[in-house]
């Protein structure tokens, strides 16, 4: 409901040591292999594969076997047990080879191009997710490195509120000056935690793209 009330639990200055250190592992070969549209398609082409060995099996001749054993009885009084019981059976052997069905040859067709199709498809999608992944990784790089250069900033800000405020406490500074001080620390420090929030969008859109879960690797 839109009347919960939330209390925010840390902040994003948390995430700057798991940051840096997941820049620091290395990427896997195949980026995208746990990605949920290929796996999706992956069973898709089994489908069609297991639809099309069932297509071939039209052209294939059946043998049936047929075993029949039953009693008889000629009798036409109601004293069942006194019927004279005449066993009775049969066996049928049937062997039906198709010559020609016009309709197996289209389906086979059809089913040939489906697979043919839903191969390119995954290969299309194949690339456009491995595109996506590398965009998402230099996104990540490049947010780390703000990140660190706006670190230096926040650093750099704090001397110069700290000497800002030294000048006012002994009248050599104006208080327009602390104020100009105190406001560029704070855009250097919504610039340090907005390099921060675009790191973790990126990945967060890279997990996606992986087919990677962290909160599943935290409860293992």
């Amino acid at each position: 409901d839109s009347d919960v009330e939330l209390n925010v639990v840390g902040n994003l200055k948390d995430y700057e040591m798991a940051m840096f250190s997941r820049q620091a592992q290395p990427q896997p070969k195949d980026i995208v292999e746990g990605n949920t549209t290929l796996r999706q398609l992956d069973l898709n082409y089994d489908m069609l594969q297991r639809n099309l060995k069932l297509k071939n099996t039209n052209f294939m001749p059946t043998l049936a076997l047929s075993f029949q054993y039953m009693y008889t009885s000629m009798s036409n009084h109601w004293k069942i047990f006194d019927y004279r019981w005449n066993p009775y059976s049969t066996v049928g052997l049937n062997l039906s080879i198709p010559l020609f069905k016009g309709g197996n040859f289209s389906q086979r067709k059809q089913a040939k191009l489906q697979i043919a199709q839903l191969e390119q498809t995954r290969i299309s999608t194949e690339r456009q997710l491995k595109m996506q992944a590398q965009s998402y990784l230099d996104n990540m790089a490049a947010s780390a490195e703000q990140a660190v250069s706006n670190k230096e900033a926040v650093l750099q800000a704090e001397k110069g509120r700290s000497i800002a405020e030294k000048r006012y406490d002994i009248g050599g500074g104006t208080i327009l000056e602390l104020n100009s001080a105190e406001v560029a620390l704070t855009q250097t420090k919504l610039a340090y935690s907005q390099s921060i929030y675009d790191y973790l969008v990126a990945k967060a859109n890279l997990d996606l793209v992986m087919g990677v879960d962290d909160r599943l690797k935290t409860e293992e």
